[in-house]
């Protein structure tokens, strides 16, 4: 229920036991300064670096960077999100790329998105992903050609954005019942909707939400 009250999810949720396994440059990690992370539906882990997309399929790295991806403007990979048809989509600091059948296609350059860092991808239900800078959001998808489309979107600030059952983007607090935004009132979040989120999460009915201090599950 989405009134129901959160709890930081250490607290409701313990976790077993994990076995972890650390890589780092000495494995051959391009770059240790992960900034964003998706499993492809082809078993992939794609991470976003400051130097570049890294491919990782279990044992060896791969770095799309200026050298094997042209259309890269800036290297600085700060977002990725895989769409609904299995496309990769990656935020840069300096604009957007999507990545269909294995061929990368920089977006909208008649936008002002191209020259503009990323700083939240969602996957559409309609297709393709919402975009976000810090000043517009775009809805972005493939047309009938196979490059990309940009549709400005109302304002999405940052990470605190979702998607609701009818495909409209509405902020964090508006998915919230009022018993669950009180309670965060009480841990630091402030009316208005300005709610201090770092990284959210929306599966089914749940909502996680992360923030500096915690993470809060909200059911």
């Amino acid at each position: 229920r989405a009134g129901a009250l959160p709890a930081p999810a250490a607290s409701s949720m313990p976790l077993p036991p994990y076995a972890v396994k650390a890589w780092s440059a000495a494995h051959g990690l391009p770059d240790a300064r992960v900034q964003a992370l998706v499993q492809a539906r082809d078993g992939f882990l794609w991470l976003g670096t400051a130097s570049g997309l890294v491919r990782f399929d279990g044992l060896h790295f791969t770095l799309f960077d200026h050298r094997l991806v042209p259309e890269f403007r800036s290297v600085d990979v700060r977002v990725l999100a895989e769409d609904g048809q299995g496309r990769l989509w990656i935020g840069t600091a300096d604009g957007l790329l999507c990545r269909a059948d294995g061929s990368f296609h920089r977006c909208c350059p008649d936008s002002p998105l191209p020259a503009t860092p990323v700083v939240r991808l969602l996957p559409a239900q309609g297709g393709g992903v919402w975009a976000a800078t810090e000043r517009q959001g775009y809805h972005v998808t493939l047309g009938p050609d196979g490059r990309p489309q940009c549709q400005a979107a109302p304002l999405l600030r940052g990470s605190e954005f979702l998607e609701d059952d009818a495909g409209r983007v509405v902020p964090v607090d508006q998915m919230l019942g009022d018993r669950a935004r009180a309670f965060l009132l009480t841990r630091g979040f402030t009316e208005g909707g300005d709610l201090p989120i770092r990284v959210v999460l929306r599966r089914g009915s749940v909502l996680w939400l992360g923030t500096a201090a915690s993470l809060y599950r909200v059911a």
